[in-house]
């Protein structure tokens, strides 16, 4: 049994699974879905799942890194009803640390609203996450992501 650990900032490593693997080498670049309940104990963010990537095996120990986020689908679904308007934005961004990651953020109008509104919504938060991730290191960004910060 190798003991799988989430990704921490400090020097503290929290278990967080354990996996069977014929040889601890053999775990490198495996990725796990985990929800951000699971690993903060918060339920209010229990429909937040984070990708995690196995990137270091030490002895019977395994570490990850944040690799992604998404949100449920059927936690969206529930916000969209008829006569309202839902705005997909999928954009690429690059953080300080340069990696660049795909962000696709959804918006919900409590109405419908014209299509040049639609595309001055879409542009602001386009800016506002370009402007963002090119502030901060990836994790710090992914982070303040899920957290809303």
């Amino acid at each position: 049994m190798i003991q799988v650990t989430k990704p921490t900032s400090g020097t503290t490593k929290k278990k967080i699974n354990e996996t069977i693997a014929e040889k601890p080498e053999s775990l490198l670049g495996r990725n796990l879905l985990e929800s951000v309940y699971d690993l903060s104990g918060n339920p209010k963010k229990s429909y937040v799942l984070l990708r995690l990537k196995i990137d270091n095996v030490q002895g019977t120990k395994a570490y990850t890194k944040l690799y992604g986020l998404e949100v449920k689908q059927d936690y969206l679904r529930r916000f969209v009803r008829r006569n309202q308007s839902k705005i997909d934005v999928i954009q690429d961004v690059v953080t300080t640390d340069n990696i660049k990651t795909r962000l696709i953020s959804t918006i919900i109008c409590q109405k419908k609203i014209p299509k040049q509104k639609e595309k001055d919504i879409r542009a602001r938060v386009t800016k506002f996450f370009a402007d963002t991730a090119s502030k901060m290191p990836y994790d710090k960004f992914l982070l303040g992501v899920v957290f809303g910060n």
